[in-house]
This record gives structure tokens, C-alpha cells and sequence, in this order.
């Protein structure tokens, strides 16, 4: 476990903390394609959660959200307002959503002006600029500690099952002066597709039911979720094409939920705290090369007047016990072959055009955060963690600020390479692959983004 913080001489660290309920209304559908039932009601509340951290000057913001994904529009919104209300630099403040399959997809398109959801976006922005505000509102001296503790058997790696799997589970240790806790913040990296669209309930899946089990066993603390790379980790056993998995649903979403937060719990206790942490953050922009298909946009267009319409009609309420996210697309494979022919679509439209975003990063003590707005398979988070040589503890964050899709490491779509058109679209044949095929950056991009992570992350802390 690490457990150091680099000390210094200047002013103690200051925390504030903030929690907002975003729940969506009912009447209105979620994520989960493959059903045609709208929410019903309230498993549990999809929360905003909001840190700011202050030391000698230095501002920044972590918010967490129970979202699948944030665009580019709705996180410049928040962190310009927030910047606006607040003082804290639009750039020092990351937003973070935990990829709950359980919510509404975003952006919100095509909801209509004035329906429940559309109303519900909208409010959603207000609400966590409101939670950065009250939590700027509410600083105090704190003391911070950094941990680490590995939960085996919990994640598989859904592409490659007999991959090694990123178990680690990173605890910051937050607590007033007396010792009291004020918040435990806890990133793993995993989908959260625990419960899946066998229900009517809004959930927040296994983000929710962590912080419930370490609020429980933590009086008076606040927990937080942070999500990790994610692209290619799963719960259990759910590796694509997996013919015997651990079912779906509210049970698995507590047992997932229970033993992360006790591992937690343990491993926050060993913690040691500090008053003096050293506080910073970075962004930089990052460009990358999109992917080019080798299609034609004729030959992509003869393969969707050949593939079957999605029978949105034939689609049952809920999901079917037999159904489950391992075999969703083999079950019912119209669906996701219009996905994959929009995908490819999309790609033509850019017509090679890069991709271009920003690295964010913060420096708590012994710990840097990354943030990427891309689904990281694990590889990649695990190169940027090794570039740094052990010397410090680096956590690398997925869905931040941005959804910019799959982002696989080099050499991934060269086992794809043979595919032709019809193979990508067959679900039998290329669904082991899901996050390679869809994927928007050009194979060999992975060493570019290492390079400037490694560099951003080099920077931060040493100004």
C-alpha cells in the first residue's frame, strides 16, 4: 500500500464536500437497449457527488456522476459556470461519469424540447454546478491519505478472459483534524453493468451500492466513486461469449458493491493522514489519428439495405432471464449490426479528420490522476502507471469531460485485420472484438497517448 504525501512548509489542505440527487423522471428509458419499458421507479438515487480541494492558493475540483457518459458541451458548461461562481480554473475541474448502463445515454438527443428528459438534462447542469459551488462553499482543514488495495475476482477482462485483470482498488483517505471522516473516495475500473435491462427500477449499479456499504460502515463519511479504464473490464465472469455467466441484477450489484467497500474499509484504516499535501494540476491537449476503414461508403450502404431493421416493436419489457450483456448481441443481433454500420458511418463522415481533445491531471501528494474522455482498455492505463517507474501512484480515469469511444492498445486492430465487412457485422463471429471494431482511433495512436500523459503527468508537481 502507499501511503506517503510529500509534506511542506506552506498552509494545510482544505476540502468541501457536496452531494446532489439527479435522478431522472419516471415514465422516460435508459441505456439498456433491447427493451421497450420506461423507468417505473427508484432502486436507488443517481447522485452527483462534488470535491474541491484548496491549498496555499491552489483550487481544483473531482465530480463524480452516475451518468454513462458526459459530451464536450455539457462538461465545458459546467466547469465555465462553475469557474464563473467559484473562482477555481475551468481546467482544474474534471468531470467523471461512473458509465452506469442504469442511466440515461447523453447527450440527449433525439429527446424533444420539452419533454420529461429533455427538462431533466437541462436541470442535471444546474445541479452539479450548484454541488461545486456548495462544496467550494464549505471547505475546511482536512487531512488526506492516499491508499491502494487489490480486490481479486471481482473484474474479468471481457475481450481477452485470459488477460491479467486490473484489480486495484484506489482509497483517498479524506478527514477533519479531529479525525472524523469527511470522505473516502474509491476508483476502480469495471463497466457498470451489473444489473442490465432486466428491471423497471432506476439504479445506479455497483458505484451506488459501494458508496451505500461504505457510508454504512463509515459514520458521518461521505464516499465517493470515481471511474477507472474501464474498456475493457467487466464484473464476474461476464467475458463476451461466456456460455454459463453469474446472473444479472440487483443481487450481483450488492455482492460487487459489498466487497469492494469492505476491502475498502480495511484498507482505509491502514491509511496514515496528512495535513500537508502537495496540490496541483495540468491540462494538455492531445490529437490523435482517427481510424480509416477500408470500406466505401457505397459497400456500407448496400450492407444496411441488406441487414434486417430493428424490430423496435418485437422488443419485451424487460429482459428475458436468458438474456444477459455476454450473449445480448449474439441473442438479438439486428440491433447491434445498425449500431455498427452507424459507427462506420460516423467514420466516413470525418473522413480521417483527427481526434482532438485534453488531458487533464491533478497531483494529490504521492498521487496523480489522470483523466481521459476515452473507454481506456486496461493495457494502456497499465503503460502509463509503469512510464512512472514506481515512483509515484498514478490513477488513470475513463469518461472524463468528454466520450470520445474505445480506445484499444496498438496492435488490437490487427487481429481484426482479416475481418472483411461482413465479419465485423457478423455477432457470432466479431463480438469477441466489441471495442476494436468500434473503435475511432487509428491503431499505433496508443504510444502517442502514453507519450503525453506521461509528459502531463511528469509536469504536474513539478512547476
Amino acid at each position: 500500500m502507499s501511503d506517503s504525501l510529500s509534506p511542506s512548509a506552506s498552509a494545510s489542505v482544505h476540502v468541501g464536500t457536496a452531494r446532489s440527487v439527479i435522478t431522472p423522471p419516471l415514465g422516460v428509458l435508459g441505456t439498456w437497449r433491447l427493451r421497450s419499458s420506461t423507468a417505473t421507479g427508484v432502486n436507488d438515487e443517481l447522485m452527483a457527488d462534488a470535491l474541491v480541494i484548496e491549498r496555499s492558493g491552489t483550487q481544483l475540483a473531482l465530480v463524480s456522476l452516475d451518468l454513462v457518459a458526459v459530451d464536450a458541451a455539457f462538461s465545458a458548461a459546467v466547469r465555465g459556470r462553475a469557474s464563473q461562481r467559484t473562482g477555481i480554473p475551468a481546467d482544474a475541474i474534471i468531470v467523471n461519469a461512473s458509465h452506469n448502463h442504469s442511466a440515461p445515454a447523453w447527450p440527449l438527443d433525439p429527446a424533444p424540447e420539452g419533454s420529461p428528459l429533455r427538462n431533466w438534462g437541462e436541470s442535471v447542469i444546474d445541479r452539479v454546478v450548484a454541488c461545486i459551488e456548495a462544496a467550494h462553499r464549505t471547505t475546511r482543514p482536512a487531512r488526506i491519505g492516499i491508499g491502494c488495495v487489490a480486490v481479486a475476482g471481482l473484474a474479468v477482462n471481457r475481450v481477452w478472459p485470459e488477460h491479467p485483470v486490473d484489480d486495484r482498488v484506489t482509497v483517498i483517505r479524506i478527514d477533519a483534524e479531529d479525525g472524523s471522516p469527511i470522505l473516502t473516495v474509491l476508483s476502480l475500473a469495471c463497466h457498470a453493468l451489473t444489473v442490465g435491462g432486466h428491471t423497471t427500477d432506476w439504479t445506479a449499479d455497483f458505484p451506488g451500492s459501494i458508496r451505500r456499504h461504505l457510508e454504512g460502515a463509515l459514520a458521518g463519511g461521505r464516499a465517493m466513486f470515481l471511474q477507472g479504464a474501464a474498456g475493457d473490464m467487466a464484473p464476474f465472469d461476464y467475458w463476451f461469449g461466456n456460455p454459463d455467466p453469474q446472473p444479472m441484477g440487483f443481487a450481483a450489484m450488492e455482492q460487487f458493491g459489498a466487497e469492494v467497500a469492505g476491502a475498502a474499509v480495511a484498507a482505509r484504516a491502514r491509511i496514515r493522514t496528512s495535513a500537508n499535501v502537495d496540490l496541483d494540476w495540468g491540462a494538455a491537449p492531445l490529437t490523435l489519428q482517427r481510424r480509416q476503414i477500408p470500406w466505401s461508403a457505397e459497400a456500407i450502404r448496400l450492407a444496411r439495405e441488406a441487414a434486417p431493421t430493428p424490430d423496435v416493436a418485437a422488443l419485451p419489457p424487460v429482459w428475458p432471464c436468458s438474456l444477459h450483456t455476454v450473449n445480448s448481441a449474439q441473442t438479438m443481433p439486428d440491433f447491434y449490426v445498425d449500431a455498427a454500420l452507424t459507427e462506420f458511418e460516423g467514420l466516413l463522415r470525418h473522413g480521417g479528420a483527427p481526434l482532438e481533445t485534453t488531458l487533464r491531471a491533478v497531483r494529490l501528494g504521492s498521487l496523480t490522476i489522470l483523466a481521459t474522455p476515452f473507454e481506456l482498455f486496461s493495457d494502456l492505463a497499465f503503460d502509463v502507471a509503469r512510464s512512472q517507474d514506481g515512483r509515484d501512484q498514478t490513477l488513470v480515469l475513463g469518461y472524463c469531460d468528454d466520450y470520445l469511444g474505445y480506445f484499444p492498445p496498438d496492435g488490437s486492430l490487427g487481429q481484426i485485420a482479416g475481418y472483411t465487412l461482413e465479419d465485423q457485422l457478423d455477432q457470432d463471429k466479431a463480438r469477441w472484438a466489441y471495442g476494436i471494431t468500434n473503435t475511432q482511433v487509428a491503431d499505433g495512436e496508443g504510444q502517442v497517448f502514453v507519450r503525453a500523459a506521461t509528459s502531463l503527468i511528469n509536469a504536474v508537481g513539478n512547476k
